[in-house]
């Protein structure tokens, strides 16, 4: 094997490995708890779909270049085509990134306000109509790489056409990555506008507007690096003149930084007490209650809050509610009873006069309990919040 294609099995190598690591984490966001009624859903659903296609990216890239490395460029159509498509597959996987970020924002915004404003469903609207313009660029360059690349189309062509024909499928690729690059950039803008406006939100909030300016910061990295890979090497000429260990830049800015925003937006997704919820979810109603904070149930306002005790507040304001009706009617005292003891039953209690009966002998009268339970009353009695770890039972 020829020192060059050192750096082609490194590098597919790297793609193999972050196939592997998407393919888990795609495995994994199937798991995660549903969110079948929450309205910022979008985005984790345009999340589960991006997985698979930077799979197919990865796993394309990875074959081609062990290929190429293996058979020392032998195999040089198969190795292009497989290219070709991977190129098409990585510009898909930006598509879907960059939608996840949009509907991000678009979530936070929710799970914030409660809506959207009228300006923002408008975005949330043209952001798909501007996902399909960007597809159909990628889709024409595409198209042309395949067609550039057949037997029949090389053959016809002399050097100078060919050169010609390359240029074309350049300048869309250049459009292609400036338009991503513009993308990106105003994520990062929008995160830091969104996470400034949520300094004094709920935690979930918070933590989301953390991970979503992280993940769009390196998702501009990310682009960063092939629009400046696009400046230095779009013309074919220059591609003479590249060295052999640029190879496996690729793999460590495309594949590995992708991996990266996947890993943080799957952590974002795969959160409960923390995650992005604009209505209660399921599972927090079935928690048991625990001092200190409150479960949150349906129709008690904000996600989080305590529901209010309006016998508390009645407390609070002085206004207490009335006695049963049984207590305020007046004590009826016969003569020579005022100095009587209170009758008691044959558990040591005092009874009431509805709780005599015709029983003669519960007539019996005593100040005092009854002989056996005696030992209860002479016994020291403790709080009961001292034996429950200051629990009130």
């Amino acid at each position: 094997m020829e020192s060059p294609f050192v750096f082609d099995l490194a590098a597919g190598a790297i793609y193999a490995l972050a196939a592997v690591a998407s393919f888990i984490l795609f495995v994994c966001s199937l798991a995660v708890a549903k969110r079948h009624n929450d309205p910022a859903r979008t985005w984790l659903v345009l999340l589960r779909i991006a997985f698979p296609v930077f799979v197919v990216e990865t796993i394309l890239v990875a074959v081609a270049l062990i290929l190429n490395a293996v058979y020392t460029n032998t195999l040089y159509g198969i190795v292009d085509y497989l290219l070709s498509t991977g190129s098409f597959a990585t510009d898909l996987t930006a598509i879907f990134i960059s939608l996840v970020l949009a509907h991000l924002h678009f979530g936070i915004t929710l799970a914030r306000d409660g809506s959207l404003s009228r300006p923002a469903a408008m975005a949330q609207r043209l952001s798909y109509g501007f996902a399909a313009l960007l597809a159909a660029l990628a889709l024409t360059a595409f198209a042309m790489s395949i067609h550039i690349r057949s037997p029949a189309k090389i053959s016809s062509l002399g050097v100078r056409e060919y050169l010609s024909f390359m240029n074309h499928i350049y300048r869309i690729n250049l459009a292609l990555i400036s338009l991503f690059f513009v993308v990106a950039l105003g994520a990062v803008v929008a995160a830091v506008w969104i996470a400034i406006k949520s300094r004094n939100s709920q935690p979930h909030v918070r933590f989301a507007c953390r991970l979503y300016l992280a993940s769009a910061i390196i998702w501009l990295l990310r682009r960063l690096y092939e629009v400046v890979m696009a400046a230095l090497w779009s013309r074919p000429e220059n591609l003479v003149s590249r060295e052999p260990w640029t190879n496996i830049l690729p793999a460590i800015f495309i594949a590995g930084l992708t991996v990266i925003v996947l890993a943080l937006l799957f952590a974002l997704g795969a959160k409960k007490a923390r995650g992005l919820w604009t209505v209660v979810p399921p599972w927090v109603q079935a928690q048991p209650a625990y001092h200190g904070a409150g479960i949150p149930q349906p129709g008690y306002g904000d996600y989080g809050a305590l529901p209010e005790n309006k016998a508390m507040a009645q407390y609070h304001q002085g206004q207490y509610p009335p006695p049963p009706a049984a207590w305020q009617q007046p004590m009826q005292v016969g003569p020579g009873e005022l100095n009587a003891a209170s009758p008691v039953n044959e558990l040591g209690g005092y009874q009431r006069p509805g709780e005599l009966g015709s029983d003669p002998r519960a007539w019996e009268m005593s100040s005092s309990p009854a002989p056996q339970y005696t030992q209860l009353y002479t016994q020291p009695q403790h709080h009961e919040s001292t034996q429950s770890g200051g629990y009130v039972k």
